[in-house]
């Protein structure tokens, strides 16, 4: 009997043919005999290595979620210093005790010399611009299409009366409202509270009316019943949902199906009180030169127009705007088309003033204040530092002297007793001065306003500059935080591959822990100082103790040593976007300065390829070099201007429509569902790896996620352009737009993450008979020399489909470019051998920088897209609408900070030491976060030393903010990042180990 003779097998590199095999069969390609003689000790030592990788991964993860927890200690401190608010009185405005003890006039309603109206209707029109109610000779969609307010203005003074009505910033309207009520300025911070308002804790003219036992009824916006939810009458409140800004028509419509019926029953209220969003959801939704801007515009002039005719003698109506919109329809900062909104008041009596001025007349927000209180006869609120408008108080012959010097003295005095709170208040000698001229002037009824109002007027100048002061110790503790933070950095930087993770995160827990908790209980037992303060100095303390060992050793041996003029170009790069930040030109220009940055990081690439030694390999570098700076010079075409930016800048980010998706990218992007993937393809054949799930997650995964994102901005666009399209006819437009969205998302960040988790390895083994020997057979394991970087990369993938969805058309195609650029990065640092440098992640900094920008995003307010959020769901639910919002502010940043471990994981095989390899992937995904930790500590260096610059709100301090936040986000993705590089190299180690 003839014996089989054994086969042999051998593993080649790239094979002819090939066979596809999963995982597990890569596993059976090992000879049975050969699994089953490993012994019990060999196991032992395979789980123990394993166990030692678990362990060196999680105290990774750990290591920088404790640098987290300091970075974030160091950024609560310097805010705490640096956003300060103004302080606030409880002080409460009573009838029985008046400002002054001898009016001007006999006072016959509390501080009133008269109460002219029995009712006030208050109609608030969000984001109603004063050019939306003036007539234009352009043709544009907002002009002309509410002119009710301005043709009754002029065509009856003595009734009505209409003016520029100027809000202070910021331009939210929480802000607008309370300082509508108050009568107070904000600060900047307060805008941060837009969306998590509560109760009024000051004085203001609704609290008032309560306190004098008036009905308050009230429909529309439902920040107002966050703010004053017990002073109006539980049986008259109707709140609509606010938030919603694709929504143009719920709000609008309660208002106006509640408000006539209110008229109706005039006998059960005082003041009605109606908020409607339609203008302003419109401006957020497609922009102020828009179809659907005018037909809101249209339906608030019908509306106005029978409110004129519904209301009677008695009763006074007034129509405002909160603040005004740019050129976009956003709002939140503090250009002149944001801050210019509308006054209109009208009585069907002859009742109003004609001053010579009025021509040319504007308001301040907080003159409202003083205004309506006197002629609801009502104190004036205790913080209210506005003055009265002239209009409603000289009569309808402007000769009512006296009531006008009434009214202007009372608020003076009220204004004078406010100033008494603060100790600097007798330090101004020119209000003195001014106050002898006002006592010496009562008697003189057409000089006494003028004297109460530069006294009111500069006052409010005062207050402004006092209420901008700064806590230099905690914004001083706050920049040693962060430093301290940048040195434990560094010096994991660099010695990282030198040292145990797992006992260094156990020294730091320890440490963290005790010293923490110990600094909180002592401060809040003892009450010397802030506990979260105390308990914050004493992490750092901990965490920066237990590493004080590593970075003596680290700097006594020389610091960090120049291996190359990469590391040298990589500092140059990250220092020159760091100081940007000192110059309000370099900082208003910080895309044009990163975009060209990347450029040059290209041609630098293309001229280093020469250096290198083969053909090949000089030819994929001075390809990769060029195509890097041109498409970096590509993607800087994709811009949204800010305002100081003037006209040097032209937004290209949306379209003709001002704050609406040009179709043209739409067209771009679904070309781009076709393309992207073939690219990504190529990288991938470089190595052989198109192959295991890479087919299924670039071919049809990617594919298919950015189809359902071409087809929601089409259905988007459909909404917006108003595109007749039978089938889409009809209300199920939106319900469809959600379902795509959730679909897209969902496959994404749950099922796609699910798939990459449980092993999705682009690899295969290739098998075939030797054409030499007959029992011989060859494989090869397809992928192999890229095992790593092509698995890895999948969880970019899963990413990117997650944020184009709730990026906007051009924004999408931006980020395809920057998937695109983080693979010719992969390939350029594999080329040049930069995978222990810096300069990776320095550019990965640079490029998650600049795509911020070519995304539709600036360091201002107005700039967040907050439309987005209601991409996955109808209504704000937390924390769907927050994720979406941060998915589109961070996509860039999510995913350079992702492709981190491809530095050092693209194209190599299987590693013998995965712990050696994990610390290196660890080094690298530290360095990104040092680069964002450096770009933050420049920037509350660069507040901290301009904070008496004249453009500090407006430029400076936002961008602190931005820095802030950036880094926060950082951190939350180095820690997920962390999480995903210790899953690829465990799992490939089990494999192949």
């Amino acid at each position: 009997m003839t014996s089989t003779p054994k086969k042999q097998v051998h593993f080649t590199p790239f094979p002819q043919e090939s066979k596809d095999l999963d995982a597990d069969e890569i596993l059976r390609a090992v000879p049975e005999h050969r699994r089953q003689n490993k012994s019990l000790e060999t196991q032992m030592s395979i789980k123990l290595a394993a166990r030692k990788l678990w362990n060196a991964s999680a105290s990774l993860t750990g290591i920088v979620f404790w640098i987290a927890i300091v970075q974030l200690v160091s950024l609560y401190l310097f805010t705490s210093g640096f956003l300060l608010t103004r302080p606030v009185f409880e002080d409460v405005s009573v009838c029985e005790e008046p400002p002054v003890e001898n009016s001007i006039a006999p006072v016959s309603t509390c501080w009133s010399s008269n109460r002219p109206f029995k009712k006030t209707v208050m109609i608030v029109i969000d984001a109603l611009r004063y050019d939306f109610v003036v007539p234009s000779e352009d043709n544009k969609y907002y002009h002309n299409s509410f002119p009710v307010l301005h043709e009754i203005a002029t065509a009856r003074p003595q009734n009505a009366f209409l003016s520029k009505f100027i809000a202070d910033p910021p331009t939210t309207t929480l802000q607008r409202l309370k300082g509508l009520t108050t009568g107070s300025l904000p600060t900047f911070i307060d805008a941060g509270s837009n969306f998590a308002g509560s109760r009024i804790d000051e004085d203001n003219w609704i609290s008032q009316l309560k306190n004098a036992n008036r009905t308050v009824a009230f429909v529309g916006d439902d920040t107002w019943t966050a703010l004053f939810r017990p002073d109006f009458d539980d049986e008259m409140c109707y709140p609509f949902d606010s938030l919603n800004v694709w929504d143009l028509h719920t709000v609008d419509n309660g208002v106006i199906s509640h408000i006539f019926p209110l008229l109706e029953d005039s006998h059960k209220w005082d003041v009605a009180i109606g908020h409607l969003l339609g203008v302003d959801h419109a401006g957020h939704r497609y922009g102020p030169n828009h179809h659907e801007m005018q037909a809101k515009l249209n339906q608030m002039d019908q509306f106005i127009r029978d409110l004129v005719e519904k209301i009677d003698d008695d009763t006074l109506l007034i129509v405002m705007g909160d603040h005004g919109m740019d050129s976009k329809g956003d709002h939140g900062g503090d250009t002149m088309l944001e801050l210019e909104s509308t006054l209109w008041m009208y009585s069907k009596r002859p009742y109003f003033a004609r001053p010579q001025t009025a021509g040319n007349r504007t308001v301040s927000q907080i003159d409202l204040v003083p205004t309506i209180s006197l002629l609801l006869g009502l104190p004036i609120p205790y913080n209210s530092i506005g003055f009265p408008i002239a209009e409603a108080f000289l009569g309808a012959k402007s000769n009512d002297y006296k009531s006008w010097a009434h009214a202007a003295y009372m608020t003076a005095s009220q204004i004078n007793r406010y100033r008494s709170k603060f100790s600097w208040s007798n330090d101004d000698s020119v209000l003195q001065d001014l106050w002898k001229s006002i006592q010496a002037s009562k008697s003189d009824h057409k000089k006494l306003p003028q004297l109460c109002e530069q006294y009111a007027r500069h006052s409010l100048e005062q207050f402004r500059e006092q209420w901008v002061k700064f806590d230099l110790n905690d914004m001083y503790s706050g920049i040693a935080v962060i430093l301290c933070s940048a040195a434990i950095l560094v010096a994991f930087v660099a010695r990282i591959r030198t040292f145990e993770t797992s006992s260094v995160f156990k020294n730091v827990s320890a440490a963290t822990v005790l010293l923490g908790g110990a600094a909180y209980g002592g401060a809040y037992f003892t009450k010397l100082v802030d506990p979260l303060h105390a308990a914050g100095l004493g992490v750092t303390v901990g965490v920066l103790g237990s590493s004080l060992p590593m970075i003596v050793r680290f700097f006594s041996s020389g610091g960090l040593k120049v291996e190359s003029w990469w590391t040298v170009l990589s500092v140059v790069l990250a220092s020159v976007h760091a100081l940007s930040f000192y110059s309000n030109s370099f900082t208003i220009w910080e895309d044009g300065i990163l975009h060209h940055l990347l450029v040059l990081v290209g041609v630098v690439f293309a001229a280093a390829s020469f250096r290198l030694e083969t053909v090949k390999d000089r030819t994929m570098a001075l390809w990769h070099g060029a195509v890097f700076a041109i498409l970096s010079r590509l993607v800087s075409f994709s811009r949204l201007c800010r305002e100081e930016q003037g006209m040097s800048c032209s937004t290209t980010y949306y379209g003709e429509l001002s704050s609406v998706n040009s179709p043209y990218a739409l067209v771009v992007l679904s070309l781009l569902v076709l393309i992207l993937p073939e690219l990504i393809k190529s990288f991938y054949n470089t190595s052989a790896s198109y192959t295991g799930s890479a087919p299924i997650w670039i071919g049809l995964g990617l594919r298919m996620g950015m189809f359902l994102a071409t087809v929601y901005w089409t259905l988007d666009g459909v909404d917006t352009y108003g595109w007749d399209i039978p089938l889409l006819r009809g209300t199920g437009l939106k319900a469809i737009k959600m379902m795509v969205a959730r679909t897209a998302l969902g496959a994404a960040l749950v099922a796609g993450n699910y798939g990459w988790y449980v092993g999705a390895l682009c690899v295969r083994v290739d098998v075939r008979k030797d054409e030499n020997v007959a029992a011989k057979v060859r494989a090869a394991i397809l992928g192999y020399a890229n095992v790593y970087g092509s698995y890895y990369f999948l969880v970019l993938i899963n990413a990117f489909v997650a944020v184009i969805i709730v990026t906007k058309p051009l924004g999408g195609m931006v980020l395809a470019v920057l998937l695109y650029q983080i693979l010719t990065l992969a390939e350029l640092i594999q080329l040049f051998d930069l995978r222990s440098s810096l300069f990776g992640p320095v550019v990965l900094g640079l490029l998650g920088g600049a795509y911020f920008f070519s995304t539709g995003h600036h360091a201002t307010l107005p700039a967040i897209q907050w439309e987005v959020g209601f991409i996955p769901v109808s209504t704000i639910t937390f924390p769907f609408t927050h994720l979406a919002i941060a998915m589109n502010t961070f996509a860039p940043l999510i995913l350079t900070t992702l492709a981190a471990p491809l530095v050092v994981l693209w194209k190599i095989p299987p590693n013998k030491n995965p712990i050696a390899l994990q610390n290196r992937v660890g080094g690298i995904i530290l360095a990104v976060v040092l680069y964002h930790t450096f770009i933050a500590a420049n920037s509350m260096v660069s507040a901290l030393v301009l904070r008496r610059h004249l453009m500090l709100w407006k430029i400076f301090a936002p961008r602190y903010m931005l820095a802030g936040v950036t880094l926060g986000a950082c951190n939350v993705v180095a820690l997920l990042t962390a999480m995903a590089s210790g899953r690829v190299i465990g799992y490939i180690n089990s494999l192949f180990g």
